[in-house]
């Protein structure tokens, strides 16, 4: 026998420790509210819709139908977004959670 084949591969263990680790935090999941649920439902099958127009459209589509769905669905998604922000803020406003006071700036008098 050799002397590299006495020797335990430590490198193995590592990377099992590390997809253990990654493992365990993949299965932490944030409670969401219920309806804060339901809008990020939507937004992630509105995302999926836009996967499915980047595709590719027919080559004979004007472009002006390509761009008005665009910004239809980047209005709709900014509209899912500021519902998703307002719930959690008015979550947080519930549970006697404010946000902290930034510090201010203090300046020298002479």
């Amino acid at each position: 026998m050799t002397a590299s084949s006495k020797i335990p591969d430590q490198t193995r263990n590592k990377s099992d420790q590390n997809r253990r680790k990654d493992n365990e935090m993949c299965d932490t999941t944030v409670q969401w509210p219920a309806d804060v649920r339901v809008l990020r439902e939507a937004l992630r099958e509105l995302n999926e819709e836009h996967e499915k127009m980047n595709l590719g459209d027919p080559p004979d589509t004007p472009i002006g139908e390509i761009n008005a769905r665009k910004r239809a669905w980047y209005r709709s998604r900014v509209e899912y977004l500021d519902a998703i922000k307002d719930l959690l803020f008015r979550r947080y406003q519930l549970d006697g959670i404010k946000k902290p006071k930034l510090p201010t700036l203090r300046t020298k008098h002479d």
